[in-house]
């Protein structure tokens, strides 16, 4: 049996609506919210979420909850949270976060525990405010470092007008803008790690959930978007999917023996599941709605060996 190399690019575009009923939030520790946050390399792409856990914990006499973290390489059907070596605690208009380290951004992180100031929105035009700590001294502004908020503004979120924050780190020739703060949401690039832009990294806020509503999106995006690189996976060249263009069903055809298929729709939850495969296997998507899906193909060692789109008309 001839195997290839089967190099797949998998984007999954969540269609979202902003809920114009919902009532925002306009603080940031709030257990009910969301952040989805697109990290993007120049070897690849991935989503990772926070959230912030009802859990709490007292840290040099001060209250804050834990930090949860989950990262998104394939389409999952629920989020796997982990507890952060952070914390977080807002204080009339100021969010800080305390870590254990280490935290990354790019090349570097910050390795020694304590404190810093995450947002502070009781800034005015023309503020300059310190974020993370100095990392290096005789680099100090380039990752973390000295900001001036340009200017204030407004956003229509949810309904609702939210005060934004025009941010722009300080070097000795100048200031150039780098992300906005948005009262409610936090930074433009990542939640947690603001102004986290080094080099070949890129990290894009892509939405913001509160409770089952999305809040906010990313304004060169109309979805929350999951991109996965899979690289140097076994395929096998005698696995037929047909037709992809499907009306009642489709028919898997291999001389895969004890393999399993899932099937997931374009908000990456899965729709179907068959396990112990053998052969031909028939798909019944007559009663499924209209659109996009991805099929996914494993052999009987759990190997990922096929992807296909498939789409019910």
């Amino acid at each position: 049996m001839k195997k290839t190399k089967l190099v797949m690019l998998l984007a999954l575009a969540v269609v979202m609506s902003i809920n114009l009923s919902a009532q925002i939030s306009k603080n940031i520790v709030d257990t009910t919210k969301q952040w989805n946050v697109l990290i993007r390399t120049t070897m690849a792409e991935s989503t990772m979420s926070y959230r912030i856990s009802a859990e709490d914990t007292i840290i040099n006499g001060q209250k804050y909850n834990i930090l949860q973290t989950s990262y998104t390489y394939m389409p999952i059907e629920t989020y796997e949270w982990n507890n952060m070596s952070s914390y977080i605690r807002e204080d009339s208009g100021r969010v800080y976060v305390y870590t254990d380290g280490p935290l990354f951004c790019g090349n570097d992180q910050i390795d020694e525990s304590g404190e810093y100031l995450l947002y502070d929105f009781n800034l005015s035009v023309g503020d300059s405010i310190t974020l993370w700590r100095e990392l290096e001294s005789y680099y100090p502004a380039e990752v973390g470092g000295r900001f001036v908020v340009e200017n204030i503004d407004s956003i229509l979120v949810g309904g609702e007008y939210l005060k934004r924050f025009h941010m722009c780190r300080v070097y000795n020739v100048g200031t150039y803008f780098v992300e906005y703060w948005i009262e409610g949401i936090g930074s433009t690039t990542d939640f947690l790690l603001s102004t986290c832009m080094w080099y070949e990294w890129s990290h894009y806020l892509l939405c913001v959930k509160q409770a089952e509503d999305v809040i906010y999106s990313h304004p060169d995006y109309s979805s929350c978007y999951i991109s996965v690189g899979i690289e140097d996976i076994d395929g096998y060249e005698d696995i037929m999917v047909n037709p992809n263009l499907i009306t009642s069903s489709c028919s898997i055809r291999t001389s895969l023996s004890n393999y399993s298929i899932k099937l997931f729709s374009i908000d990456g939850q899965v729709q179907k599941t068959r396990n112990n495969c053998n052969g031909i296997t028939e798909l019944n998507l007559s009663d499924y709605t209209k659109g996009l899906y991805l099929l996914l193909i494993f052999d009987d060692k759990n190997n990922l060996v096929k992807s296909q789109k498939l789409v019910k008309i």
